[in-house]
């Protein structure tokens, strides 16, 4: 009884998230000509980049020979 069910939940989800898709692109919510080329989006994923260059632990020294 709980295999079937979980094969019917699991279709629905992928169903859904399809849908999902289909519909974003559909109504231009993806794609490189809207929210991922923008002047804005770009600057702000370069601060995200250096933020996380600048919280980027020192590199660990290398063993002394022996």
């Amino acid at each position: 009884m709980r295999r079937p069910f979980l094969l019917v939940l699991l279709g629905i989800g992928t169903l859904a998230g399809f849908a999902a898709g289909f519909r974003s692109v559909r109504h231009g919510d993806f794609g490189w000509d809207h929210h991922w080329s923008s002047p804005r989006s770009m600057a702000s994923w370069a601060d995200a980049c250096v933020e996380a260059a600048a919280r980027r632990p020192p590199a660990v020294p290398p063993a002394p020979a022996q």
